[in-house]
């Protein structure tokens, strides 16, 4: 059984995500504020009250009271909704009450992030709301010497936060006990569901103490995340802040139907019409955002890229970077973007749609923050009209679709890909002629699969840059058979004494 609260549209938490320095002194609070007046402790309002935050955004108004209650809460919104100090702030505060001086540390904590970059940018949250407190907190991801974070352990650490993959072999190696949990965060689990992490967390869920407290932030709510609060919740409070497609209103959408070959020509004459302002541009595979970037740069725009097997110290970098506004343009596979808010981004741009209508959500939604009016511009060859259509199901009327000789299309209706199936009086691969046996050629494939590497959009197109070192990565004709970024090894864990 779950109680239901339903919040109007969500106001816009950037600055408080990516916090990353202690916050200043105390500055007075009194009767009246408003986080004050939810219930927070008056040290923890000094220090939010410091950073210019006065007005609880919806997620926070309702979930702050229910998390201090102690109550179980499944938290339904979408990034920058200000969901991260919705379950940060009341578990500070907690966990400050309790502690007692000089006691032996004890992990009473765990929050789950679906990547890294999601994990490190919780943990600067936690670095900012706890201001002069002394609380020890660590980050646990993949790719790093498992040395420094058993140590870190040892020494013992308030608060985790973690990526499933990396908690789950340290839980295995005996190296991570759960016996004191009293808090436990899923944050995304959408995404944490769409990676093939369900398995995992159930395994952790079993794990935890009885009377653990339980946090769920997703923005949507898969079937396998109805499994597990069912399961693992008790009389959990369900908030709502905008459905998907609500989130979308204050941001100008258009798709551009073109050609394959044309996808490339369509991306640079809109960035080389903007006066000033960022871009971050979404691209199906890590190849893709590697060989965009590099043409990008060639084209005379200072552009970078972001995907899941850049070295973490790199994507770091390059993350600073365009947080800093020294990068125009940044192009980026899904997962490894899920780090990236930036206050006042005016433009997404999908070179590739996604596969799924709630990632385009997620994808557009980095703009159009705090009342700004933002602009997502989707370029759609054939391939990707299919799902244009799913995603025109979601917002409707909210966007504009433009035909490749420039007139809009009024009444949509998506082409069939000459990719997907033979066709109507095609000839069977066997019989046909060109790359096989019967032709002279090379051998066939066995099983009929084709030789060699296939062509995409825009890889056939002539002056393509070459590139040293290019990845051994197959690039593929339909959006479906693009590799995911999936969890993948990640940077430096840092356990913290702030």
């Amino acid at each position: 059984m779950t109680t239901e609260t339903t919040t109007p549209d969500p106001q816009d938490d950037s600055a408080v995500d990516a916090a990353t320095t202690a916050a200043p002194g105390p500055v007075d609070t009194f009767p009246g504020d408003p986080f004050f007046e939810l219930g927070l402790a008056p040290s923890i309002v000094d220090v939010i009250s410091g950073q210019g935050l006065t007005t609880p955004t919806p997620i926070q108004r309702d979930a702050i009271p229910a998390i201090l209650e102690g109550r179980d809460l499944i938290g339904l919104a979408q990034t920058g909704t200000g969901k991260t100090a919705a379950y940060l702030l009341p578990i500070l505060h907690k966990l400050l009450d309790k502690r007692k001086a000089k006691d032996v540390r004890r992990t009473s904590v765990l929050i789950l992030a679906p990547t890294r970059e999601l994990a490190y940018q919780i943990s600067d949250s936690i670095k900012a709301f706890s201001g002069s407190f002394k609380v020890r907190y660590l980050t646990i991801c993949g790719g790093e010497r498992y040395d420094f974070q058993i140590r870190a352990l040892n020494k013992g650490v308030d608060i985790i936060v973690a990526t499933p993959g990396r908690f789950e072999d340290l839980q295995a190696r005996g190296k991570v006990k759960l016996d004191d949990i009293e808090h436990f965060v899923l944050d995304e689990g959408d995404q944490m569901i769409d990676l093939g992490f369900y398995p995992a967390i159930k395994r952790i869920f079993e794990t935890l103490p009885e009377a653990c407290q339980t946090v769920f932030f997703s923005a949507t709510m898969p079937d396998e995340m109805k499994t597990l609060a069912e399961t693992f919740l008790t009389d959990a409070v369900t908030i709502k802040v905008a459905r998907a497609g609500e989130t979308v209103d204050a941001i100008r959408q258009t798709a551009v139907l073109v050609k394959g070959a044309d996808k490339r020509d369509i991306l640079l004459r809109e960035l080389q019409s903007l006066e000033g302002g960022q871009v971050l541009v979404f691209a199906r595979t890590r190849l893709r955002t590697e060989e965009l970037a590099d043409w990008l740069g060639q084209q005379g725009l200072n552009a970078d890229m972001l995907h899941g097997d850049m070295r973490q110290a790199i994507r770091l970098k390059v993350l600073r970077k365009f947080k800093r506004g020294e990068l125009q343009v940044l192009v980026a596979t899904d997962v490894a973007a899920r780090g990236i808010d930036v206050s006042g981004l005016g433009l997404v741009i999908n070179f590739d749609l996604p596969e799924t209508v709630e990632a385009y959500v997620h994808r557009i939604g980095r703009t159009g923050r705090a009342g700004q009016i933002g602009a997502a511009l989707s370029i759609c060859s054939v391939a990707d009209q299919e799902k244009l259509a799913a995603v025109l199901s979601r917002v409707g009327q909210r966007m504009t679709i433009i035909d490749s000789d420039g007139s809009q299309v009024e009444d949509f209706r998506p082409e069939r890909s000459p990719s997907k199936g033979r066709g109507r009086g095609r000839p069977p691969r066997h019989a046909r002629k060109g790359s096989g046996d019967r032709a002279g050629g090379r051998p066939s494939s066995p099983r009929g699969k084709p030789n060699g590497k296939r062509s995409d959009s825009y890889h056939d197109k002539a002056g393509r840059p070459d590139r040293a070192e290019r990845p051994k990565t197959k690039e593929r004709n339909d959006w479906r058979d693009g590799p995911r970024d999936g969890p993948r090894n990640g940077p430096r864990d840092e356990a913290r004494d702030d």
